[in-house]
Formats: structure tokens, C-alpha cells, sequence
């Protein structure tokens, strides 16, 4: 993506916020943190919103996570940093246990509609552990939750019939890579 030249960095021609980036650092987020307090364009505040919360290094994911409560997004923009977080293998455990340790000032930052489908958050993970750690966390709290309840079940469906997929081609997998990667020939039909 090429950013406009308002947004960017001055001394760089494109920057990410990411560890594979070596000159993703501070001033860059500070840089990028003042961009998003000076305007209210939608389009710059999500191009600059998705380069914050796609930070990885662990300081700066880190402060992009605080944006979650943080008044600088939007409502509508709050779940951004741990959506993206979650999906991201390097920052996927400390976006969950800021999400579980936050979990009711989240809810209660958000509209009651949105905070129904945050059991969905959990989706980011495939086995039967994290899905009986969802319905623990929700438990007390799910029906209370606009559509909560039924989030819930789709979120916890999700995550199981994900491990029994998993658990399923687990072996094939392995039996896959340890040849190579070469798959079987296809079988002829008659």
C-alpha cells in the first residue's frame, strides 16, 4: 500500500509498523499516533489506524492494544487492535490476555449490539482448551449481551468443530511434510 505523503514518516519513503521493518520504532508511532489526533478523514484515520495496531514488537503491540480503550479511536474503530492482533501468530497471546483481563471495561465501551458478538474474538484460536476458556469467560457475563447467547454458541461451535478438524488431518499433515511435501498421485477415475 502506498501511503499519501501527509501520512508518512517524513524521512521515509514507506514504513511499517511490523518487526520484520527495521525502522519500525517509536517516533514512527508517535508520528503515526499524531496523525490519527489531526484528523478526522475517514480514510487517512483507517489507513492510519490499521498501521498502529498491526504493530509487533512487543512495546509498541502493546500500546497499540491500550488504544482499545482509549478515547483517541472511535467507538467504531476500538476493536481494531485486537481483531488484528488476534490474527496475528506474534501478538495472538498477549492480545488475548489483554482482551480477558479488560474484557468488562471493553464491554462497556461498546454499543450493546457489538458487545453481544464479542465471544467471537475467540474464534482467533482452534482447540478445545481456548473454547472452554471462552464459555468460562462469558459465562456470568453472556446474558446480559445483546445477542449474546446465540454469539456464544456460534463462537464456541466455531472453535470446536475447528480442533476436530485439526485433530482429523493432524497426521495426514505430518505424514505430508515428512515426505517432502509431495502429495499422493491422484487416482485415476475408471
Amino acid at each position: 500500500m502506498r501511503w499519501p505523503m501527509r501520512i508518512r514518516a517524513p524521512t521515509s519513503k514507506r514504513r511499517s509498523t511490523s518487526d520484520k521493518n527495521p525502522e519500525a520504532d517509536a517516533p514512527f508511532f508517535e508520528a503515526l499516533l499524531a496523525r490519527l489526533d489531526a484528523t478526522d478523514d475517514e480514510v487517512v484515520r483507517s489507513r492510519v489506524v490499521s498501521a498502529i495496531v498491526a504493530a509487533q514488537k512487543p512495546e509498541l503491540a502493546a500500546r497499540a492494544r491500550e488504544l482499545t480503550l482509549d478515547s483517541r479511536l472511535k467507538v467504531i474503530e476500538a476493536m481494531a487492535p485486537l481483531n488484528v492482533q488476534l490474527q496475528q501468530p506474534e501478538t495472538r497471546e498477549a492480545a488475548w490476555k489483554y482482551f480477558t483481563d479488560h474484557l468488562d471495561a471493553i464491554i462497556a465501551r461498546l454499543p450493546p449490539g457489538r458487545s453481544g458478538g464479542l465471544p467471537w474474538q475467540g474464534n482467533a484460536f482452534c482447540d478445545r482448551a481456548k473454547a472452554d476458556e471462552v464459555q468460562r469467560l462469558f459465562g456470568p457475563r453472556i446474558g446480559k449481551l445483546e445477542g449474546g447467547p446465540r454469539n456464544l454458541a456460534g463462537a464456541l461451535e466455531s472453535m470446536r468443530l475447528c480442533a476436530a478438524r485439526k485433530d482429523a488431518q493432524l497426521e495426514s499433515m505430518k505424514s505430508f511434510f515428512k515426505a517432502g511435501g509431495a502429495a499422493a498421485p491422484a487416482k485415476k477415475k475408471p
